[in-house]
């Protein structure tokens, strides 16, 4: 009886969810309570996404008197630990099988701070273009992703890295700014370090 009480609700939360959300789809979650979430019509969830507390999905069409045309994607098999924070006014695209642990900031852009006339407040969001984080990663504890960053497949980036520029696949990154200090050898089946 529980059980099908809590799929039914379940349920209900996806059916209510689809029609505000520019998708989404089966079996996603995302913590009703203490999350907040801006333009979810410029939001794509798939399959089996988990959004735990206290998280904060900002996705801004405009800005002072500034538009954009943001495009945040979440594909399938994610889970974001509590306090993430990220912040799209242009593209962000994370695929599939992805650990997301605490308090982890993702960013396309950042506020505009050239003219020193004009406090960084009242400046635009200068566009860096897209993040993109690619398939079976695992982010770990107060990471930082910069905007105009990929990171490859399989990549793990450790607690506290600063990621600046591009990961290549099967890396692993630390500090601040993140460096790869293991990649995967073929030959050896398994990952070695640089």
């Amino acid at each position: 009886m529980m059980r099908t009480m809590k799929n039914f609700i379940l349920y209900l939360y996806e059916f209510i969810q689809r029609h505000y959300f520019w998708h989404f789809w089966k079996w996603s979650y995302i913590n009703p309570r203490w999350t907040t979430i801006w333009n979810k019509k410029c939001i794509f969830i798939w399959n089996n996404v988990t959004i735990w507390k206290h998280s904060s999905l900002y996705v801004s069409t405009e800005y002072k008197w500034w538009k954009y045309s943001p495009k945040l994607e979440f594909w399938n098999n994610l889970c974001f630990w509590n306090y993430v924070f990220i912040a799209c006014i242009d593209s962000i695209k994370i695929w599939n099988n992805i650990l997301f642990s605490d308090r982890v900031f993702i960013s396309d852009h950042i506020h505009w701070y050239k003219d020193i006339e004009i406090p960084p407040l009242n400046q635009p969001l200068e566009k860096k273009w897209k993040v993109e984080i690619k398939d079976n990663c695992f982010i770990w504890i107060n990471v930082v992703i910069h905007p105009w960053v990929t990171i490859g497949e399989h990549c793990v980036i450790w607690a506290w890295a600063v990621v600046t520029h591009d990961i290549p696949d099967f890396s692993v990154a630390v500090w601040n700014p993140a460096k790869v200090i293991k990649k995967y050898d073929k030959n050896k089946q398994q990952r070695i370090s640089i």
